[in-house]
């Protein structure tokens, strides 16, 4: 049985809830607002570090001052519907614009929640079968800005040969995915150990190319026109220790995206100031002052997000469990280590994002 609304002034109102512009008024609206009360508020992922199934939560935090420092209070957790993913273990995740993307390298349906609204949703499956194949999947998750809507880019590939086959995008809000056109990155395949960044528009992730084991670049999925390409990295970018253990964090910075290398006394820093020209400026070198080290929190951390405050937020390595979270203001040249409240014994930091209050449905 379906119940519908028989008053004319009540489905009027419903139907301004779907109309995009007075969703991106409010949207906006709700951004002012959420930025003026929640005090640099972002979002925390964990893990347990146990035997038993993995199990994910994300929390709300936001700082809070005890008369002698700030520290970093649990709020609330925000995503219990995360315990029910049809006993999927999702081990990938992309967040862009205030919604988080999870999703499996083995053609599991891609995951979509919104911690704002709670809301969350399966995608479709793919008409096309890939189980008699030894292909596999990559998703990325960006922010159309003049359709106001999320787009999922789901990049098809053949692990053995280093080649994309396909290349499929779903707008959320439609029902079916589309093939877009990926000649320009088939001879490229996806690196699925290395972490994305959404930037203005688009999407980058970072690719390796068949003829070339060594070698690395980024693909660039521009959520407008629906087009991927290729942008390569400054010229001498292996002379920096691209070894085992060690990688280029993308994120966001000051709306430009940047690759970031971190070591145990320094920092290294380059911006893409143009995705046409495909040009990189490096940034001077930061020097890590050994007193931003608190309670055996060594600096060797993985960059995972950058906060509202233009700082860019560190980790410590999975397997090193810590309740610290590192900082570091470019503007400001400041480093800081916050301690974070109310979390388990056997819970691990796996993810920092900035919160981004949306209301666009998933």
């Amino acid at each position: 049985m379906r119940s519908r609304c028989v008053s004319r002034f009540h489905n009027y109102l419903f139907g301004l809830g779907r109309d995009p512009y007075f969703v991106d008024l409010h949207h906006q609206r709700g951004c002012s607002i959420s930025n003026s009360l929640s005090n640099n508020k972002f979002l925390v992922r964990t893990i347990r570090s146990t035997m038993q199934p993995r199990k994910e939560k994300f929390y709300y935090y936001s700082c809070e001052h005890d008369g002698q420092s700030h520290k970093l209070g649990k709020e609330t957790e925000c995503t219990s519907i995360l315990r029910n993913l049809g006993g999927v273990s999702y081990h990938k995740i992309e967040f862009a614009k205030g919604l988080f993307c999870l999703w499996s390298e083995k053609f599991e349906p891609v995951f979509i929640f919104n911690p704002t609204t709670r809301e969350s949703r399966f995608l479709p499956r793919l008409d096309i079968d890939f189980s008699s194949t030894n292909y596999q999947c990559h998703c990325s998750l960006g922010f159309d800005p003049n359709l106001k809507k999320h787009k999922v880019l789901m990049t098809i590939y053949d692990p053995e040969m280093k080649l994309t086959i396909h290349c499929w995008v779903f707008t959320l809000g439609e029902t079916t995915w589309r093939e877009i056109n990926c000649d320009r990155i088939t001879n490229f395949y996806p690196r699925t150990y290395y972490e994305g960044a959404y930037v203005d528009g688009a999407v980058y992730f970072y690719c390796g190319q068949y003829c070339n084991i060594y070698g690395l670049h980024i693909v660039a999925f521009n959520c407008r026109i629906e087009e991927v390409r290729i942008i390569s990295l400054w010229d001498n970018y292996r002379d920096y220790g691209m070894r085992v253990g060690r990688r280029f964090n993308l994120v966001e910075l000051e709306g430009k995206l940047a690759a970031i290398d971190v070591m145990c006394n320094y920092m290294r820093v380059w911006i893409l100031q143009s995705p046409e020209t495909g040009e990189w400026i490096r940034q001077p070198e930061i020097v890590i002052p050994p007193n931003v080290t608190c309670e055996n929190f060594v600096v060797h951390r993985r960059c995972t997000s950058t906060t509202d405050k233009k700082e860019i937020a560190f980790t410590k390595p999975y397997s090193d469990a810590t309740d610290r979270i590192l900082f570091y203001d470019f503007k400001e040249n400041k480093w800081r280590s916050e301690r974070i409240l109310g979390l388990a014994d056997n819970a691990k930091i796996v993810g920092i994002y900035n919160y981004e209050y949306c209301i666009y449905s998933v």
